[in-house]
């Protein structure tokens, strides 16, 4: 189900988080980080889906400054087969985390052709190899945030689909049935 259906150079400018809206995701940072983005790319939208804890908190931050209102798009959720449509719509996710393993929300959006930013930590690193499958953030403060999605954003539109394409291939090539199996049989011998 998760697949790039449509090609990165075909999408429009929309940065987005699919996550839970917690304190260990960053999503207050994250939120501010568009907030300034908005005011500088007026051009770029905004999607977050997610609910949780923080939500009341974000909900404040986006409703009491007009521009980032306007330009950003909160759904509480989404049914998990309808993923993959929102996410063939991001040119960019942003995982900023501050505890996690390897959060299937990132694999499927490398799948899915979108550009991703998150946090170096747990098994991330594993998938997101700086600069050739996705970006590594090197904090999650909002101007931080901020600085690393306006440099990718950056980069011509050959560059981000090469890696776009990269993730795609090396998900299929680690997550296919057939790499499974073959990682089990090295196991089971």
């Amino acid at each position: 189900k998760f697949k790039c259906s449509i090609s990165l150079a075909n999408r429009e400018e929309i940065i987005g988080y699919i996550g839970a809206l917690e304190y260990r995701r960053a999503s207050i940072e994250l939120a501010h980080a568009f907030k300034m983005i908005a005011r500088e790319k007026p051009s770029v939208k905004f999607l977050i889906i997610g609910s949780g804890p923080l939500k009341s908190k974000l909900m404040k931050l986006i409703n009491n400054d007009p521009i980032l209102r306007s330009k950003l798009k909160l759904i509480d959720s989404v049914p998990y087969e309808d993923l993959p449509k929102y996410m063939n719509k991001l040119r960019v996710l942003v995982f900023p985390s501050r505890q996690d393993g390897l959060p299937n929300t990132i694999i499927e959006a490398m799948a899915c052709g979108c550009i991703v930013l998150a946090s170096p930590i747990g098994g991330i690193p594993d998938v997101i190899i700086h600069n050739k499958t996705g970006f590594l953030l090197k904090a999650l403060s909002p101007h931080a945030i901020r600085e690393t999605l306006l440099q990718v954003m950056s980069y011509s539109d050959y560059r981000l689909s090469t890696l776009s394409m990269n993730a795609v291939t090396f998900v299929k090539n680690l997550f296919s049935l057939e790499s499974a199996i073959k990682r089990w049989h090295k196991i089971l011998k």
